[in-house]
């Protein structure tokens, strides 16, 4: 069985594991920032195949819950042989885009690594939004090209972030939209400046759907 043919992550799923394997170091730096503990129930998005699930399963434990929401069919697929090769019963997926996430109960925490386009979806951040429960937290990492950073390192993030997203609009500030809903975040750079770690507390009324 294959993906459908517009599926536009189809063509990342084959190399995928091998160009982000060394952001590992990172994925676990986001994870830790989510403040989960055992038996808590963490939302992936866009989760790929599966890369994050082991640094996630050391914070939530076998009793937590992991679900991954991934819009690609074949990463999907990937990220389940994943989970199953490593006996993680407690992995759900769930093939759909992040603006049609109705979990049952609300999440602990959501994750998303490397997920531009998701961030830039003002119908994708008001669904993650409503699906983590007030006081947790929405964990971003993903690459920018702050607007004062010198034009060559603009280009040069720009060139190594257009395979992975279908637009490179609001790289300069992608979480602009939980910026707008929620009033206040914590924002720190890393890789000079290439990249970022957001953290967002849910609050109980965020001003996104305003």
């Amino acid at each position: 069985m294959t993906g459908p043919p517009t599926d536009p992550y189809r063509h990342l799923a084959r190399y995928y594991d091998l160009v982000l394997s060394p952001m590992m170091r990172y994925r676990q730096l986001a994870v830790r920032e989510l403040g989960v503990t055992r038996g808590s129930t963490v939302l992936d998005i866009g989760c790929g195949t599966g890369l994050s699930f082991a640094a996630l399963e050391d914070v939530v434990g076998p009793q937590g819950r992991i679900i991954g929401v991934e819009p690609s069919h074949d990463m999907r697929l990937r990220a389940g042989e994943r989970a199953r090769a490593n006996g993680w019963t407690n992995v759900e997926l769930v093939e759909s885009g992040a603006e049609d996430l109705q979990p049952a109960t609300p999440a602990d925490g959501a994750l998303l690594f490397l997920t531009h386009d998701v961030l830039r979806s003002r119908q994708a951040m008001d669904a993650v939004l409503r699906a983590v429960r007030p006081g947790g937290r929405i964990v971003a990492l993903g690459a920018q090209a702050p607007a004062h950073a010198p034009r060559v390192k603009r280009l040069v993030v720009r060139l190594l972030t257009r395979r992975f997203v279908r637009s490179l609009d609001q790289l300069d500030k992608p979480w602009r939209r939980l910026e707008q809903a929620v009033g206040e975040v914590k924002v720190r750079s890393l890789l000079a400046g290439g990249a970022f770690l957001l953290v967002v507390e849910v609050p109980a009324l965020s001003r996104l759907s305003d």
